[in-house]
């Protein structure tokens, strides 16, 4: 679809606003330890850079956006909401009183837990176009945190790394314990998606709707 109205320029600023924060925190991410990317939470804010990215040049160069771009901003809006979800719900109540406010609000965590994740999902939800996204694309999400966990469960078990996240560290919880987590974690995460992706065709249908009455 070509790029011209006022919802898409936001979602280009938007989406230039989220390539500069990530910057931001990538600087100091990089050096700052060797594991960074057996974090959940990484790996989602590494994978927003990059579609951050490919949306701008696609708008840039092309006036619209492709297919995989829409999968790819479609794919990165999940699991960083995914990623604000488990922070919020099971990771701060886990690290303690402070936790919420150590989580989402120091470091480069205001970037990875908060701010890119909010960017992002205003952004796909509420400006940028989707048109060609399928319902049977709700198991993006799921198969990229099912590949995630499947890593990071054998990474433990052949004790490579120890978590990083409680919910993986199989050592230290029972078998059904870290099963019953599995099945949680990856509902939840195709429950996201297909929430996610169900809300952006009912609001698009919505938008085309005004924008045919005008």
């Amino acid at each position: 679809m070509e790029r011209s109205t006022k919802a898409e320029k936001t979602a280009l600023g938007l989406n230039i606003v989220i390539a500069g924060l990530e910057c931001l925190a990538w600087l100091v991410l990089i050096p700052a330890d060797e594991n960074t990317f057996f974090y959940y939470t990484n790996d989602s804010n590494f994978l927003a850079l990059l579609c951050a990215f490919l949306y701008i040049a696609d708008w840039l160069h092309h006036g619209k956006t492709s297919r995989f771009t829409e999968l790819a901003r479609y794919l990165t809006t999940t699991v960083l909401s995914i990623t604000f979800l488990v922070v919020v719900l099971v990771l701060s109540p886990m690290t303690g009183p402070m936790g919420w406010y150590i989580l989402l609000f120091t470091g480069t965590f205001r970037v990875t837990h908060l701010l890119v994740p909010l960017c992002s999902f205003v952004s796909f939800l509420f400006f940028e176009d989707a048109s060609t996204l399928r319902r049977q694309d709700a198991g993006l999400a799921f198969l990229a945190t099912f590949l995630y966990a499947l890593v990071m469960i054998i990474l433990n078990l052949f004790r490579v790394t120890e978590g990083p996240y409680p919910f993986l560290r199989v050592y230290d919880q029972s078998l059904l314990a870290s099963a019953v987590w599995l099945a949680v974690i990856l509902g939840g995460a195709y429950g996201i998606g297909f929430g996610l992706l169900s809300c952006k065709r009912k609001f698009g249908k919505r938008r085309e709707n005004m924008e045919k009455e005008k």
